[in-house]
């Protein structure tokens, strides 16, 4: 967690410190390192330093933490202790701690004057370079810096409104784009990478006898039910009719052996479980399970697959004992 105090940054170099308060103090130092980095920091002694001394000759330390009413009064003690204003021994700019607000007037000159200003090759080269070689430490400390922090409805609202009808990037898409990167996706796999055969059979050697944990199943399970509700009427009777057949074939009584549950059709049993009709079907005429349950037809329906069954071995005994009979003929 973040917090507020005075810092501290000194350059082994040349012993000079630099003394600055803030209210999010690891926040603070990562802003001070992208700056130097970048060789944009507002302070020009400072960023001197770390061009000529190098980024490991700055030690960066905490010395004291305070609220946030007390920020001004410590950070102009500890300006006044280590002398920090002095240019011999220190890179702060301005004596004093209370730094005063800038009027509009001046903030508009400051606008004025920036506009059309562009960076150097040199510049741009070396920006590009500092977002480049990002340590795993720097990344961290973004990280940490963010940690607490919360956007406003109304800071929220307004990035909707910007972003909308935009690439993710903040560009928007021409058509002939969108065309050109659906025509590079096709037959990749989702995350743009089409996978070798090699690598979809060690995937399924490395997944095998994986189990999913309750809470898993229950999760995709709410999922499905929650995309399933958004769906418009129109796609759903696309949906029924694909994954539940002809509505005559399966209107047909089963039962859950397991839950002593009787449904007046295979839809209906299909929609208490999520499951498609023909699953049902398949486990009561395999003599398998459908999601851990046994299911069979009721009354007269199963008399009758009982007896396809027997009919079906007798069919393929009777079927080997002529193929026995014409072999032995043919010898």
């Amino acid at each position: 967690m973040d917090y507020a105090g005075i810092y501290k940054i000194t350059c082994l170099g040349n012993n000079k410190v630099y003394i600055g308060s803030a209210v999010w103090i690891k926040k603070r130092w990562s802003s001070h390192r992208t700056h130097l980095r970048q060789n944009i920091h507002h302070n020009p002694h400072l960023q001197n330093a770390f061009n000529l001394y190098g980024e490991k000759s700055f030690v960066y330390e905490v010395i004291e933490k305070c609220k946030k009413e007390k920020l001004i009064d410590r950070e102009q003690y500890w300006i006044d202790k280590y002398n920090a204003f002095d240019k011999n021994t220190g890179f702060n700019v301005i004596p004093k701690a209370d730094r005063s607000v800038m009027s509009e007037e001046t903030k508009r000159k400051i606008s004025l004057a920036n506009k059309g200003r562009k960076k150097s090759a040199e510049t741009r080269a070396r920006m590009k370079a500092a977002q480049q070689n990002r340590s795993k430490e720097w990344c961290k400390n973004i990280g940490e810096g963010k940690l607490g922090h919360s956007l406003s409805e109304a800071h929220k609202k307004a990035i909707s409104i910007a972003n909308k009808g935009k690439h993710k990037l903040g560009h928007p898409l021409s058509e002939a784009c969108k065309k050109a990167i659906s025509i590079a996706n096709k037959g990749k796999h989702k995350l743009g990478h089409s996978l070798s055969e090699a690598h979809k059979k060690a995937l399924s050697v490395a997944n095998k006898g994986k189990s999913l944990t309750q809470e898993h199943k229950n999760k995709i399970r709410s999922a499905v039910i929650k995309r399933w509700e958004k769906m418009g009427q129109e796609y759903k009777n696309k949906m029924r009719a694909l994954l539940l057949g002809k509505p005559g074939r399966n209107r047909r009584k089963c039962m859950c052996i397991d839950t002593a549950e009787v449904f007046e059709s295979f839809e209906d049993a299909a929609k208490q479980y999520h499951i498609t009709s023909s699953a049902i079907r398949r486990a009561i005429n395999k003599n398998g399970k459908c999601r851990k349950k046994r299911w069979k037809y009721l009354e007269e329906r199963e008399r009758n697959v009982q007896h396809n069954r027997t009919q079906k071995v007798r069919n393929e005994s009777s079927g080997q004992k002529c193929k026995q009979i014409l072999g032995s003929q043919v010898i």
